[in-house]
């Protein structure tokens, strides 16, 4: 399934993307103002992903726009590939995930926890978790909040979340 196929209306790329990450920007808000009332793996048992799973996606994003840009951009791609899940975690949770895990911890129940297990068949899978470790210096970091727009990482987060759900559904 491509990145067009759950759209009705086909936009202009620019304006898709600005869509994309804006509803990605949405959903993490959304989650996080509820996030002492959906645990993550409530989210995996009814939708098969979770908080985790969607700054996977956005690492996971980094790295194809590393992949396309590297030679015409060196640095730029360097940038990219050292985003890692600590970044993303951030961008999704709202804040750092262990500061967010201390301030909701939430252990699952039996009854998640079989739940869980049953749901198994529809949980994202992620195989290039090792490649997701990287992480930035502070200076990285604040240029490459300087140089790139977060908005294409997000769009492309977002296109994953639409694909896991549609291909669930």
């Amino acid at each position: 399934m491509s990145s067009e196929d759950y759209y009705v209306t086909h936009f202009a790329e620019d304006v898709r993307i600005h869509l994309e990450a804006g509803v990605f920007r949405a959903v993490c808000k959304h989650l996080s103002d509820r996030s002492a009332d959906v645990q993550n793996i409530d989210l995996m048992i009814v939708g098969g992903f979770c908080r985790n799973c969607m700054a996977k996606w956005l690492v996971k994003e980094a790295r194809a726009l590393s992949s396309e840009i590297s030679a015409s951009s060196p640095k730029e791609s360097s940038l990219l590939d050292a985003f890692g899940h600590s970044q993303a975690a951030r961008e999704v949770y709202g804040c750092d995930f262990f500061r967010w895990k201390k301030k909701y911890p939430q252990k699952a129940s039996f009854e998640q926890m079989r739940r869980y297990q049953e749901s198994e068949s529809i949980h994202a899978v992620h195989k290039e978790d090792r490649s997701l470790k990287s992480g930035m210096t502070v200076s990285m970091t604040q240029e490459f909040e300087s140089k790139f727009i977060l908005r294409i990482l997000e769009a492309g987060a977002f296109r994953s979340l639409c694909m896991h759900l549609a291909e669930r559904s």
